[in-house]
């Protein structure tokens, strides 16, 4: 927004399009991707084949980072927290080209490692070598 560097795309992520689009964009502008914020968008779908491909399609840059949360606890009772995970882009590609039907909080529960011992902070790695869902 400030200074040109962040942008606001509407579209419904199941689908791709729209990432798909940001990303042959930023291809064709040769910049590579820092930063991709889904908030908590995967909480709702297990990730379809379409989301897959867009964020392959992704330039993720060497350190390039995924920020996502994930709701913690009953949603809307009181003292409901989000979980904030960081994840290398390149590693959210190896996911997405891993097979089998999971989400983000497939990955959550049996993957993420914790940030110097806060609970409600974490980061996804690269799938396991033999990882089968």
């Amino acid at each position: 927004m400030e200074n040109d560097r962040i942008f606001l795309v509407p579209g419904d992520l199941r689908t791709g399009k729209a990432l798909v689009e940001i990303g042959d964009l930023l291809k064709k502008l040769k910049i590579e991707l820092n930063l991709l914020y889904l908030s908590n968008a995967e909480e709702f779908w297990s990730y379809t084949k379409e989301f897959r491909k867009s964020i392959i399609n992704l330039p993720f840059g060497d350190q390039g980072l995924v920020l996502r949360t994930v709701v913690i606890g009953k949603k809307y009772a009181i003292g409901w927290k989000f979980h904030y995970s960081f994840q290398q882009g390149k590693d959210f590609v190896k996911w997405m080209q891993t097979p089998g039907s999971f989400s983000s909080k497939t990955i959550a529960r049996k993957h993420r490692i914790p940030i110097d011992n806060k609970p409600y902070l974490s980061r996804f790695p690269a799938p396991p070598v033999s990882e089968k869902q």
